[in-house]
């Protein structure tokens, strides 16, 4: 006998498929594989609603920054259309008053001071 040589008598061991035929074994492994497939489930869920939390808690902070964007428009608009905010700022750019215009188009785009 060598030592590279198994004997004769040495038993090797194979599996026995019948185990999994008995019903407790069977029920044990389809509740295991019911509470893998459930945490997979619960994990799954937990982390939608948290990107959805977040999503959401991003899309306020953008609608809170556009309403005071939109306030500080809504000041410079009222604040340009003041007339004595114009008449201001034309005599400031050294503007003057239009006077005598005759128009040479009909959609009075255009027009001739005399």
């Amino acid at each position: 006998m060598t030592a590279v040589s198994s004997p004769k008598h040495v038993h090797k061991p194979s599996f026995d498929w019948s185990t999994f035929s008995q019903p407790i074994i069977a029920l044990n492994i389809i509740l295991i594989a019911l509470c893998v497939g459930g945490l997979v489930y619960f994990v799954a869920g937990v982390n939608s609603m948290a990107s959805g939390e977040y999503h959401l808690s991003a899309e306020r902070a953008q609608i809170a920054q556009l309403t005071q964007a939109q306030s500080l428009l809504t000041v410079e608009k009222s604040a340009t259309e003041d007339p004595v905010a114009a008449t201001a700022y034309a005599q400031a750019q050294g503007m003057v008053t239009a006077s005598n215009i005759v128009y040479v188009f009909e959609n009075n785009n255009v027009a001739l001071q005399q």
